[in-house]
């Protein structure tokens, strides 16, 4: 039962954070208004039946799980349920919900409990039982276990920072900070040349730092080596110390940090726990 439900749990972060782009997400959250919009959420709806159908044939042919019909009918109601919740998304506005990293989790949450409430209803077994003595039991549901763990500390917590800072400053002038770095850094970064690249590059080398900072600390925090997160901190820091003569960038840079580290420590804790 417990692998069912990991499975199930890796094939949704993989369908929302890892074959899902920012430019779908927007596309689809408006809440199919627009033709565009209904493709956006049908594509989106079609990748999570896929993923679950791919966790089907991995229960039959790799853990000879033997009744296809409920497995098939989980798959199926997953993906329209994901669809509803997905298309009805912008009804959290209209009952005074404004905060995008709140929607965010609650989104989450309710897609992880309509995982969680279907299994519960076709299968004989309550997995609220088995999830209060959560246990892995074999290194196959440990290997999907720490691949959940990747997807976490690395796209979900990119996106949940990004709008949690969105809620307390507002959208990141990247701009701000790109002309400072070419001021200050010109005969150093040549390459930073264009405006246009500028914004995308400094974007993209902001989410790639936060990966590898993320990924760092989990595995500092799992073997209990603490001490290295002083040198992760303090190197990060140090190369954008020049930065912090903007103002705004400097408070961006703290919140997101210190957010950043709670998420990856959190997380990591959760594991080491779990693990042993």
């Amino acid at each position: 039962m417990l692998e069912l439900f990991l499975l199930l749990l890796l094939a949704h972060f993989a369908g929302d954070f890892v074959f899902q782009d920012e430019d779908m997400a927007q596309k689809k959250n408006g809440g199919g208004k627009t033709s565009q919009e209904v493709q956006s959420l049908l594509f989106h709806a079609s990748i999570h039946f896929l993923l679950y159908l791919g966790v089907i044939v991995i229960l039959v042919f790799g853990l000879h799980y033997s009744d296809i019909k409920w497995l098939f009918l989980i798959a199926t109601l997953l993906a329209v349920s994901h669809l509803i919740i997905d298309w009805k998304k912008p009804c959290w506005e209209c009952i005074g919900i404004n905060n995008r990293a709140l929607i965010f989790m609650l989104d989450q949450a309710l897609h992880i409990s309509i995982i969680i409430l279907i299994i519960n209803w076709l299968s004989k077994s309550s997995i609220l039982t088995v999830l209060q003595s959560f246990e892995l039991s074999n290194f196959f549901e440990t290997v999907i276990f720490v691949i959940i763990g990747i997807i976490l500390i690395t796209d979900f917590s990119n996106i949940f920072i990004r709008l949690f800072l969105e809620t307390i400053k507002g959208p990141v002038n990247e701009e701000v900070a790109i002309n400072k770095y070419n001021d200050d850094g010109a005969e150093t970064a040549p390459e930073l040349s264009n405006p246009i690249n500028n914004k995308e590059n400094y974007k993209k080398t902001g989410r790639y730092i936060g990966n590898l900072e993320r990924s760092l600390t989990f595995l500092a925090v799992i073997s209990g080596a603490y001490e290295v997160l002083i040198g992760i901190y303090g190197t990060k820091t140090a190369m954008r110390f020049y930065e912090f003569n903007n103002k705004d960038f400097a408070e961006y840079y703290f919140i997101g940090t210190l957010l950043s580290a709670l998420l990856a420590i959190s997380i990591a804790l959760f594991y080491r726990w779990v693990l042993g």
